[in-house]
C-alpha cells in the first residue's frame, strides 16, 4: 500500500499451479492482459521456503525475456544447495 501510495505501483501476485510453483503460463496470461499496465518489474524468490520448493526460474525467465521485462531472482537460498545456470535462467 505504502508503494503504490507514493508512487503508483501495484504489487500483483502470480497464482501457484497444482504443486505450488509460480505458474509460468498464468504469469504470462497477466503480462499480456490488455486491462492492466504494463509490467515494469517480475521478482519471484527461487526456492521460498525449507519445504522443498522450487519455483521454475528458467520459464519464468523465458517468459520475461520474451516480453522484454526486467526479472529479478531471489536465489540466496537456492545457491550452492542446487545447480543454478544463471544463461539458462536469463
Amino acid at each position: 500500500v505504502l508503494i503504490r501510495s507514493r508512487t503508483g505501483a501495484v504489487v500483483e501476485f502470480v497464482p501457484c499451479d497444482e504443486r505450488g510453483q509460480l505458474d509460468a503460463a498464468e504469469l504470462e496470461r497477466m503480462i499480456v492482459d490488455d486491462t492492466k499496465g504494463p509490467v515494469k518489474l517480475v521478482s519471484v524468490t527461487h526456492v521460498p521456503t525449507s519445504g522443498g520448493l522450487v519455483n521454475p526460474a528458467a520459464a519464468i525467465g523465458a517468459v520475461t525475456q520474451k516480453h522484454g521485462i526486467p526479472y529479478l531472482l531471489d536465489a540466496c537460498q537456492s545457491v550452492g544447495q542446487m545447480p543454478v545456470d544463471v544463461e539458462e535462467i536469463g
